[in-house]
């Protein structure tokens, strides 16, 4: 009797969250199954909702569970230099994390839209 065995590697991201509810000054750590390059805009849980983020880079696996990215919105990356101001002005602002990173967001994700989607779960 033979077994197949899927074997799923996970990539372990840092992501910048793009939300106002989202006061940390670092990025956040999330899992895919594909590798994503840094500039991608994708949707993440956050609490009870998903929200836009931004990969920053590829990290290795955190001691936690690391929760899934549910979603790519973009196929191209921002430009590296965007990524380089975003670092530089979450390092240097004290603002809210989430509001710096959401400037870098491009306005086509943000017409039409909720900037934030409830996350259906069975206890709700």
């Amino acid at each position: 009797m033979f077994y197949r065995y899927t074997i799923i590697m996970l990539y372990y991201l840092r992501v910048w969250v793009a939300h106002a509810s989202y006061h940390g000054t670092e990025a956040l750590t999330y899992s895919h199954t594909e590798p994503l390059a840094p500039g991608i805009v994708v949707l993440v849980p956050l609490r009870k909702i998903l929200v836009k983020a931004i990969v920053y880079e590829e990290t290795v696996k955190p001691s936690f569970t690391a929760r899934a990215i549910a979603e790519i919105k973009t196929v191209q990356p921002l430009p590296k230099y965007n990524l380089e101001l975003l670092s530089w002005l979450m390092s240097y602002y004290p603002a809210p994390g989430g509001v710096i990173a959401s400037l870098f967001i491009p306005s086509d994700l943000l017409k039409g839209t909720n900037s934030f989607q409830a996350i259906e779960t069975a206890d709700t």
